[in-house]
């Protein structure tokens, strides 16, 4: 939704923020520029000022673009590459992100995470002529404590494996 302009409103500048991304084999930085407006009240001798309201994000106020956030989660869950080395990579791109927003993005992308691996579970179960279950128990190390849980895996043949962890078996 865009921000309407206010009757008699002059522009008297633009807030102007910056989302990191990438492109295939090269980063970039998307500018976003928001107007803003000032009105006059003469009756009051005072201004107001307005500006756009900014587009919708996966993570609001976050300083990746869709794509980089992207590259962060496929780099650290699927490959396995340590914050710290994802905080060097773009570094050698110009960009100082520390281990701290890298982190704190994919944590707080969880929930947009959870949405889309419902949707493959969804999915496969529509589509699997069967489903294979494997329900392993396991220990977990807390300070002081031990507890059990279940680490599920459930293969979709030529589809995909699914893994998840509940605390109890009947899950």
């Amino acid at each position: 939704a865009r921000t309407p302009i206010p009757a008699g409103a002059r522009q008297i500048g633009a807030d102007v923020t910056y989302r990191v991304g990438l492109k295939r084999a090269q980063m970039v930085r998307f500018v976003i520029v928001r107007p803003k407006y000032a009105v006059d009240n003469e009756e009051e001798c005072a201004t107001e000022f307005t500006i756009a309201e900014p587009p919708h994000e996966m993570i609001p106020r976050g300083v990746l673009s869709p794509s980089g956030l992207a590259h962060i989660i496929a780099s650290k869950w699927d490959r396995h590459v340590p914050y710290n080395r994802l905080g060097r990579f773009f570094m050698e791109s110009g960009y100082q992100l520390p281990v701290s927003t890298l982190s704190g993005a994919a944590i707080r992308a969880a929930p947009l995470a959870q949405d889309l691996v419902l949707a493959m579970t969804t999915h496969a179960q529509e589509i699997a002529p069967y489903l294979a279950i494997d329900a392993t128990g396991v220990l977990l190390q807390q300070p002081k404590v031990c507890l059990r849980g279940h680490v599920w895996l459930r293969y979709i043949e030529d589809t995909c494996v699914l893994v998840s962890f509940t605390k109890t078996h009947d899950s």
